[in-house]
Order: structure tokens, then sequence, then C-alpha cells
């Protein structure tokens, strides 16, 4: 079939105009996911995932990889996690070439942790470190990884996390989050020290309390003895002096003044941890 030039023009027109609709978004759209992200921004979650979602039920193919991420950003900041899961699982199942897949990659970790499923988020935060190298979230994810090793009583390798960040990042958003929780963890040490050495003293105190619970008894066993054999004595049938059953009953006194005066000092001791 033979077309003449008007029809070629014609022609020529339409499908530059398709081919311009399909690469440029329209006005409309920019509009929708401009106020989505503003809303957003606002903190106001709900009202940003109508625009998005707007955006995505308009059928837009230049703003969809994108209103789909926001629209997981928007569940996540809400608390919607569940929601915010499946968004994102789809955003970076379908658009890989999006330029925040890398960002997206690193909200898949921060949901986990959410999720508490500490052991996934640190696999993948640090899978995440090591395919985006020079992304912004680097130092976050860093942090995010001591979060989880804090979480799961790792303190040691959670400090070392803390500080990396306080190094190597000083102009990142999480310094002072990571600071605040070196502190925590410096301050958990010096408790767990301190606890140690009262359960150290409280078991040399148990130690010295058996060891004086022994004496008392010794001379409790040994102020009978002296007791009965005054008796014994003062009764004749031994045929002791005088001067001897003197000394048995100084010695008795002595044990029974020391006695008193151990008991006493006890006394005191449980006096004074009861104050404390």
């Amino acid at each position: 079939m033979f077309v003449d030039a008007g029809h070629k023009k014609i022609l020529f027109l339409f499908f530059l105009t398709i081919v311009t609709f399909s690469i440029f978004p329209s006005e409309e759209d920019r509009i929708l996911f401009e106020k989505g992200k503003t809303y957003y921004g606002n903190g106001k979650y709900l009202e940003a995932l109508y625009f998005f979602n707007e955006l995505i039920d308009s059928g837009s193919e230049q703003y969809a990889g994108d209103a789909w991420f926001w629209t997981a950003k928007s569940y996540m900041a809400a608390g919607e996690l569940e929601d915010a899961k499946n968004s994102l699982e789809f955003f970076l199942l379908n658009y890989p070439r999006n330029n925040n897949y890398s960002e997206g990659y690193y909200y898949k970790g921060r949901l986990l942790f959410l999720e508490k499923d500490y052991d996934k988020s640190v696999d993948l935060f640090n899978r995440f470190i090591r395919s985006s190298p020079f992304s912004p979230f680097v130092s976050n994810a860093y942090y995010w990884i001591g979060e989880c090793l804090y979480n799961t009583g790792n303190f040691d390798e959670a400090l070392a996390m803390f500080k990396k960040v306080v190094s190597d990042y000083p102009a990142s958003y999480k310094f002072e989050a990571s600071n605040y929780k070196i502190s925590l963890i410096d301050f958990r040490f010096r408790e767990e020290e301190l606890l140690q050495l009262i359960r150290w003293s409280h078991e040399e105190s148990l130690k010295e309390l058996e060891e004086y619970r022994n004496r008392e008894k010794n001379y409790l066993q040994t102020i009978k003895a002296y007791q009965e054999r005054i008796i014994d004595m003062e009764s004749g049938s031994s045929g002791a002096d005088s001067q001897t059953l003197e000394r048995l009953s100084e010695a008795a006194l002595k044990l029974e003044n020391y006695l008193e005066s151990l008991q006493a000092k006890e006394l005191s001791g449980e006096n004074e941890q009861a104050e404390e």
C-alpha cells in the first residue's frame, strides 16, 4: 500500500507523541510524586501513601518503581511492617535498576531489625556494605549491626561497631547515637565489674562469718570445759589448790569477755549492712 508524504507526516507525529508520553512523565504524575514526598517529609505517612498509591494505580511507568519504594518507606515509618515488607519485596524484585535499589536493600535490613530477626539483619547489612561501599547509608548499616549485636548480648562486638562509626564516619547521622551506645556499654562493663566485686566481698564476708562461727563454737566448748573443771574443783573432788582454781576462773572470764566482743562486732557489722 502506497503512503503519501502527508500520511507519513501524520504517522510520524503520532509515533512521536506516543514515544514522548512513554519517555517523559506527565505533569500530573510528577505532582502526585512530589506531594507524596512532601507529606512523607512532614511525617504524614498515611497521607503520603495516598499519593504514592494513586501514582501506582495510574500505571505510570516512569514513577512506578519510585512509588513502590516510597510506599514501602511510608508503611515502615507508619509502623505497618507487614505492608512495608510486601511493598519492599515487590520493589526489589521488579525494579533492580531503580536508583533507589541500594537504599531499598538497606531498608530490608532495617525491617529485619524491627522484626527482631537480628542474625538475618546483620547478614543483610554486611552484604549491603560489601555491595554498596560508597553508599551514604554505610555508616548507618554499621550502626544497626551494632544495635543487633547489642540486643543479642554481644557487647564487645557491638562496641567495635559503634566505635567504627565514630572514628570512620564523624559526619554520620548516627554519630551521636553511636557515642551514646558506647557510653552505655562502658557503663555496663563498669557495672559488671562492681557487681563482681560485691559478689567477691559477699563471699569473703560469708567465709569470715563461717570462721567466726567455728571460733565461737570452740570458745563456748572451752568455757564449758573450764566451768565444769571449776565446779569439780570447788566440790573438792579433784584436790586442786586455790591458785589453780583462780587461774581457771580468770581464763574462763577472759574467754567470755572475748566472745562477747566478737558478738558485738558481728552485730555492728550487720547493722551497717542493713543501713546500706
